[in-house]
């Protein structure tokens, strides 16, 4: 609109309901609308078989597709691992799954940072590394507020972003324009990353896609779901599917290594912002699943806080600097992310406190040793949360026979030695790239899906 003249269109629907509305605008000036009806999660959540081994229990059952010494690559298939902190994405080619570029500064990987900059929308490493400098412009950990209300979230001090109430909904500063200011939510901003990821995909196959298989915490409800499906159909993808994130590990393990048969199974997924654990047992070339359970405050993300405070208290108390009212606090977080990463294949690192103090040459040095100590609590939750889960299924510590470790935060040792003092008699198997493993299932289970007329035939 310009001045006083408005651009009116009537949009009809057919019937009442949920719908999503799609209003582009390009640069020229014209704008295109669409409408779709909305699906509820329930109608996206992938088959599954069910069988009952008494009146009383009913079990959830997948089958376990054996590899294959070729595949169509004229299948699209595509599984997406949509992170808090990190997403991947692969595809199923002639000799299995293969990784897509996501990101040219972290390739397979691409952060889940979102910006906006002249009006223009931005995402992944370079938003990251660039966070101090567009600040109230910059979001990160969006996956953490899809679903919820205002009153429902956890205000993380790092946040670069203000959340207010808009119209009950979830909403973030996005800048002004001229005396215009503008808010996003949280399914818009989700939906720009994954718009964004759907590009690089669309390119790397040579066509526009439509079917997609998303991963999820295995302890999202029903309103982190909806909202998911939400972002995605935004994003253009036309065919949703929802997808255990530890259960689409499971078939990427299975795809490497046939798994033993008659086996009891644990499943420890530590991500950026979630862990889930999913205990199942294999029979038949099947995988039966007798329990998933989470926490979403155990993760990478969490370790990384770890580090911050530890590094904050000391600039504050010797060098009287309060990095965390300063811009410079998203500095100290990729600083305390890249330690984290060191710590985990070395003994020993440092801040450099010039990094934060003009001309000082000083550093902070920090062992290995002082991270875990100072983990401690963290590392207790996670082994409360397998008690939990164990206790749910009334199976023993015992009898865990493998144990598969998955995510970015299954490289760090004290969750490897963790893991292996629970369950010292189990075997414990972790892929070279374990941040890979929940992508890569989640695309083998696409192909399955089209390939397969039923599941169990």
């Amino acid at each position: 609109m310009e001045g006083n003249d408005f651009i009116t269109k009537k949009i009809t629907f057919n019937k009442a309901g949920k719908w999503i509305i799609n209003i582009n605008v390009d640069s020229n000036g014209i704008y295109t609308i669409t409408t779709k009806e909305k699906r509820t999660s329930k109608n996206m959540l992938l088959p599954i078989l069910t069988f009952s081994t008494n009146k009383s229990e009913t079990s959830n059952v997948f089958e376990l597709f054996p590899k294959l010494e070729e595949y169509d690559a004229s299948i699209n298939a595509v599984g997406i691992d949509f992170g808090t902190s990190e997403c991947c994405a692969f595809v199923i080619r002639k000799h299995g799954p293969d990784g897509v570029v996501l990101d040219p500064i972290t390739k397979l990987r691409t952060l889940s940072t979102y910006t906006t900059i002249d009006c223009k929308r931005l995402c992944g490493q370079i938003v990251f590394d660039r966070i101090e400098y567009n600040v109230q412009q910059t979001a990160f950990n969006i996956k953490r507020l899809l679903g919820k209300n205002v009153e429902e979230i956890v205000m993380d001090p790092l946040w670069s972003f203000n959340i207010i109430n808009y119209y009950n909904q979830i909403a973030l500063f996005g800048g002004s324009v001229g005396k215009n200011t503008y808010y996003s939510s949280s399914v818009e901003i989700c939906s720009t990353v994954l718009c964004d990821i759907k590009s690089k995909i669309d390119e790397y196959q040579g066509c526009l896609l439509e079917d997609v298989v998303i991963t999820i915490p295995s302890c999202y409800d029903e309103r982190q779901k909806d909202a998911t499906v939400d972002a995605a159909e935004i994003a253009e993808w036309k065919h949703v599917n929802l997808l255990s994130e530890p259960i689409a590990a499971a078939f990427a393990y299975s795809y490497e290594k046939e798994f033993p048969k008659n086996s009891m199974i644990l499943l420890f997924d530590c991500g950026g912002g979630t862990t889930d654990i999913c205990i199942g047992k294999v029979h038949n070339e099947k995988l039966q699943i007798l329990c998933e359970n989470g926490d979403f405050f155990i993760g990478g993300n969490d370790f990384d806080k770890i580090l911050i405070d530890y590094f904050y208290e000391i600039l504050k108390e010797k060098y009287n600097f309060d990095a965390l009212n300063s811009t410079k606090k998203y500095r100290l977080m990729r600083k305390c992310r890249e330690i984290k990463h060191f710590l985990s294949a070395h003994e020993t690192d440092k801040l450099d406190v010039d990094d934060f103090i003009f001309d000082h040459d000083d550093v902070i040095p920090i062992t290995r040793r002082i991270f875990e100590d100072l983990s401690d609590t963290l590392i207790v939750k996670a082994k409360n949360l397998i008690a939990e889960t164990l206790a749910k299924t009334k199976v023993n510590y015992s009898d865990i026979q493998i144990v598969y470790q998955v995510g970015g935060g299954c490289r760090v040792p004290m969750i490897k030695r963790m893991l292996l003092e629970i369950f010292p008699n189990a075997i414990h198997e972790c892929s070279v790239n374990p941040e890979w493993m929940v992508a890569k299932g989640a695309a083998l289970y696409s192909y399955f899906l089209k390939t397969k007329n039923k599941i169990g035939k």
